[in-house]
């Protein structure tokens, strides 16, 4: 008799055991243009008007969104060359977007903008328009020109910072050079 408790108990116990367990999933739906077409690493993507090189980026990680029409960049790194394939500037940044609709690059966190003539630019934001070649920010920015440095909000120059404009300058100063 015990060994016939046993054995019921042993089946039953093997039936528990081997029935499949469902589990209910609360998954959200997934947007699909939210999802991004492809990603690639270490990535140029050059920018050309008139057959004439404007731009060569280069990004250790990109993220394309065809459907929203835009690509997510990481540490980007932009040459920027005149009509004579010169190379004029340098942009640095730790992220970046390219709209592809509006053809505007924008460049966030410790962006750098350093050009041959010893002029030099610091912000947090900075917008590439590649139909006009300018570059703009509203942010804060910071200009080494030589020996002056200028600080303040708002800005616009080309994108060699030869001609440039800061709209509301909140600090002007000259450093100190070396003898």
């Amino acid at each position: 008799m015990k060994s016939k408790f046993n054995f019921i108990v042993f089946i039953f116990l093997l039936l528990i055991s081997c029935q499949t367990q469902k589990i209910k999933l609360d998954v959200e739906a997934i947007d699909d243009d939210k999802i991004p077409t492809h990603e690639s690493w270490n990535t140029n993507i050059k920018f050309y008007k008139e057959n004439c090189l404007q731009a060569l980026l280069k990004t250790s990680h990109l993220t394309d969104y065809k459907e929203e029409e835009f690509k997510l960049l990481d540490k980007v790194n932009v040459k920027f060359y005149n009509k004579k394939n010169e190379l004029e500037s340098i942009l640095t940044s730790n992220f970046g977007k390219s709209d592809d609709k509006n053809k505007l690059l924008i460049a966030w966190g410790n962006v750098v903008v350093q050009n041959f003539e010893d002029k030099k630019l610091n912000t947090e934001e900075l917008i590439w328009n590649e139909e006009t070649g300018k570059v703009y920010s509203d942010k804060f920015v910071r200009i080494y020109d030589g020996a002056d440095v200028i600080e303040g909000f708002g800005f616009e120059s080309d994108k060699k910072l030869e001609n440039y404009k800061i709209f509301k300058i909140t600090y002007l100063a000259q450093r100190e050079t070396k003898n």
